[in-house]
């Protein structure tokens, strides 16, 4: 769900962010693939979603920043040298980070305490969403273990983490402003801020995996395939733009923002769609409004949304269909009644909109 603010005069508003973390229900060990090569043994622990609230933003520095983590495990079971036996290997703590739904990724491995995602540059622009996804990687060749075994930790504290990214002017082993994960209460930054050591937040660290900090886990098993990844939308709203009322009158239309969906692990030359849909609380009779200091029972403008080429009714699916080749959609608004408009008490008018999206066939 992404909700679009719609002021009288103008549309935008300072960026927030936050971020959600999923562990996998059950970890299990496959060959690479995707960012890994076959020959690498791996384990998939959990994925680290980045939102923004008004999208696209610029991210300083992005990191991740591990607590009680020895990045370098021992895993004890089953192995193949010139015939079967039972002994350790080695496995370290990987982070593999995708942005904007690009196919391309970057790995960094977890063996520091600040482990900076975005190593290929200081500042990424544009971001309208990123991922970070959490792996086992073996040392050895995946050809040295045994299909369908299993694998006991032994040594190594898996530990928890923080995301965070650099204050502008600074760098991130100065100050650190941590972005909210599955709900964190993160206190602000002083303001101006105080350069420093690294500094944690009194927020609870997320665990990668479990309930927290940990040395053990259940045996894992190895998995003669890999899973399919799993298809993910991202929806987002880019390019917006002012809004003068003038130009929304009557049939008239102005564009206040761009829809804009991004497919992660999408087959090539698929005809993926979702139905979307846009609601408000200000609905009364298919009609939305704008009002007064965005209070319900004062002074309302009712206007119209147009989806691309299509009239929106508050609530009612449209079909967004080609959405590899059609990516992007514009929004506008326009029926708004120029009386109704001009003879409005002064003051701030706004709406909020909740955009929906629900994917078809999937």
């Amino acid at each position: 769900m992404i909700l679009i603010f719609f002021p009288l005069s103008f549309l935008g508003a300072t960026s927030e962010m936050y971020a959600t973390y999923v562990q996998e229900p059950s970890l299990q060990f496959t060959q690479g693939s995707g960012p890994y090569t076959p020959d690498k043994l791996v384990g998939l622990i959990g994925t680290l979603t980045l939102t923004t609230t008004n999208p696209p933003v610029s991210l300083k520095e992005p990191s991740v920043i591990v607590v009680n983590t020895s990045g370098q495990y021992r895993f004890r079971g089953k192995r193949w040298y010139n015939g079967y036996l039972t002994n350790d290997a080695g496995f370290y703590l990987d982070s593999v980070t995708s942005m904007n739904g690009e196919t391309t990724t970057r790995k960094n491995p977890i063996n520091h305490q600040v482990v900076i995602l975005s190593h290929d540059s200081e500042t990424w622009h544009n971001v309208t969403s990123l991922q970070v996804r959490f792996y086992f990687v073996s040392d050895n060749p995946s050809s040295t273990f045994v299909p369908g075994e299993t694998y006991a930790l032994v040594s190594g504290t898996i530990g928890s983490f923080y995301l965070a990214m650099a204050t502008p002017s600074y760098n991130i082993n100065t100050i650190q402003d941590y972005i909210p994960v599955n709900g964190q209460i993160i206190p602000p930054l002083p303001n101006p801020p105080k350069p420093g050591s690294l500094s944690l937040p009194s927020a609870s660290a997320i665990p990668f995996i479990g309930a927290g900090s940990t040395s053990s886990l259940p045996p894992v098993p190895y998995a003669d395939s890999q899973p399919p990844q799993e298809l993910q939308y991202l929806l987002s709203i880019i390019e917006e733009h002012a809004v003068h009322l003038p130009n929304a009158y009557g049939t008239n239309k102005t564009p206040v923002a761009t829809a804009k969906i991004d497919l992660v692990n999408a087959v090539s030359g698929k005809n993926y769609k979702v139905d979307i849909n846009f609601t408000s609380k200000s609905v009364k009779k298919d009609t939305f409004y704008l009002h007064l200091d965005g209070k319900l029972n004062l002074y309302g403008i009712s206007y119209a949304l147009y989806f691309n080429d299509s009239p929106v009714t508050p609530g009612k699916n449209i079909r967004w269909k080609k959405l590899l080749k059609e990516g992007e959609k514009q929004i506008s608004v326009t029926g708004v009644i120029q009386d109704n408009a001009e003879s409005a008490p002064s003051g701030n008018y706004s709406d909020t909109v909740a955009v929906n999206i629900t994917a078809v066939d999937t």
